[in-house]
């Protein structure tokens, strides 16, 4: 990352509450983990799992601020089921930002960043009470227009990856204070997406095997109700009726078991055990990709998803939901097709147009690879980073 102020090494440290997974958000922090630059990036996080365990491999430092059992439910938590429980939920939101506050006074980062509303209401006020400024990721849809503006006023900079993300509700805050509300384009390694190919060339990914005269379709992600698995298995089985010359494959794990369940028999009740690929968790996801000759992602919500990014990167058309910025990221329909959530007969539809037309796949395909080249570079990504970090001091 640029240091445009000269003024040496400064430390930037990244919390994350959802560290038992790693999903595009994790593999994001630990990119930056690693990322050369004047800044030293460390994380921290309130448990061991998945993401401390990746940091620890890249050789940054990592810190554990063990938070209190009731905020490991996940969003319930932080809702509550009543009133008492909400008072409670409340009270270990304070206590944790007590104990992370200590934490800032021992360890003193320069930024503190986070990439998530929930994460800024656990360390927002230690981080203000520390005197450590505040960078806040937009990542995701703004659903919540109270939890919304409080996490935004905590924040020295809040970083929308697009301004797909900015509610019209907040337009005069950001027209009165722009250079507070950054635009930041996501950002992934080419070398690392060319190499992906170059492998899937040699050998394909395991699990997948060649198919000669197939179109491979592949879904990456959790599996999980909102990203819309259970809508793609519906599409599929649609478009397997009219069509046999299509596979699907899934990489992801789910921590609903119930979930993946009834996905496996939708599968199982379609017939369809020979063309749905379930991978599990993948650590090659790239080679996935580069596998595939077309990229679906039914989410109900999203942000900006990595996995679109890095598919147009590879060249690969996508089918993806008109939610959060996945619009914006597609240009309309430059760069794949768009379908409303939960639409199983236009997901169908679309998947079946792809199939049918490998022009059509091609000079998507082509232009996505174009647009992510010249858009979407991590190298790129990162100047700005530091750019804004570097305001966020100086503010």
């Amino acid at each position: 990352m640029t240091n445009t102020a000269g003024t040496g090494p400064r430390s930037l440290l990244i919390f994350d509450s959802y560290f038992a997974t790693l999903g595009g958000n994790q593999k994001y922090i630990c990119m930056l983990l690693v990322a050369e630059g004047p800044w030293r990036v460390s994380l921290a996080c309130p448990g061991e799992g998945a993401l401390p365990e990746a940091a620890r491999r890249t050789g940054a430092g990592v810190h554990v601020v063990p938070q209190s059992p009731r905020l490991n439910r996940g969003r319930e938590a932080l809702s509550g089921a009543g009133a008492i429980d909400k008072i409670l939920t409340a009270l270990a939101i304070l206590s944790y930002n007590i104990r992370f506050w200590r934490f800032l006074r021992r360890v003193r980062p320069d930024v503190l960043q986070c990439h998530s509303m929930r994460n800024v209401l656990m360390v927002g006020l230690a981080a203000w009470a520390a005197g450590v400024p505040l960078v806040l990721f937009i990542k995701g849809e703004m659903l919540s227009p109270l939890l919304d503006r409080l996490t935004m006023a905590m924040a020295r900079r809040t970083i929308f990856l697009t301004g797909a993300l900015k509610p019209a509700r907040f337009r005069a805050l950001f027209d009165r204070a722009p250079d507070r509300f950054p635009l930041l384009p996501l950002g992934v390694h080419f070398d690392e997406v060319d190499a992906a190919e170059r492998r899937v060339g040699e050998r394909p990914p395991e699990g997948v095997p060649p198919a000669p005269g197939m179109t491979t379709f592949a879904f990456a992600g959790g599996l999980i109700e909102a990203k819309g698995v259970h809508v793609l298995l519906e599409a599929f089985a649609r478009l397997a009726q009219a069509r046999g010359d299509c596979r699907l494959v899934l990489a992801g794990a789910s921590d609903d078991a119930a979930y993946r369940r009834r996905c496996e028999a939708m599968v199982a009740d379609a017939g369809l055990q020979d063309r749905v690929i379930f991978l599990g968790w993948r650590d090659d996801v790239l080679d996935v990709l580069a596998a595939a000759d077309v990229y679906v992602l039914p989410s109900f919500s999203e942000g900006v998803p990595r996995s679109i990014v890095e598919a147009m990167a590879l060249g690969k058309p996508t089918v993806g939901t008109d939610v959060g910025g996945v619009p914006e990221l597609l240009s309309g329909e430059e760069y794949g097709l768009l379908v409303a959530p939960g639409d199983a007969a236009a997901l169908a539809g679309a998947m079946a147009r792809l199939a049918a037309d490998p022009e059509l796949r091609g000079r998507l395909g082509a232009a996505a690879r174009r647009a992510a080249r010249q858009r979407h570079g991590f190298d790129a990504h990162l100047r700005r980073l530091g750019q804004i970090l570097d305001s966020a001091l100086g503010s």
